[in-house]
């Protein structure tokens, strides 16, 4: 696989764009810099999720750590009725997440 930056810069679905917005988000939410952290799935091999609670606000982060897909059970995750997908590699149909 070659990598070119020049094109890596131009490219709004490149990992140096997604790395750009994450970096963005840790600036513009007080949530993400201030909320308390909450690990959740503690014993998972695979995927890396938490919490970040701050006020009213509740930001939910899912990192799968491999590329095999894995479903996680609803019942370990917050409810996400209503919530908005704000950053992510894989978006939903809808853009919105439902448990």
């Amino acid at each position: 696989m070659t990598i070119n930056a020049d094109a890596a810069l131009r490219d709004p679905d490149s990992v140096f764009a997604h790395f750009q917005k994450l970096i963005r988000l840790r600036h513009d939410g007080e949530v993400v810099r201030e909320g308390r952290f909450e690990l959740l799935l503690r014993d998972h091999e695979q995927i890396w999720t938490f919490t970040r609670t701050l006020g009213n606000e509740r930001l939910l982060i899912i990192a799968n750590c491999l590329s095999d897909e894995v479903a996680i059970p609803a019942e370990a995750l917050p409810n996400l009725d209503g919530a908005d997908l704000i950053l992510g590699t894989h978006t939903p149909a809808t853009g919105r997440l439902a448990a």
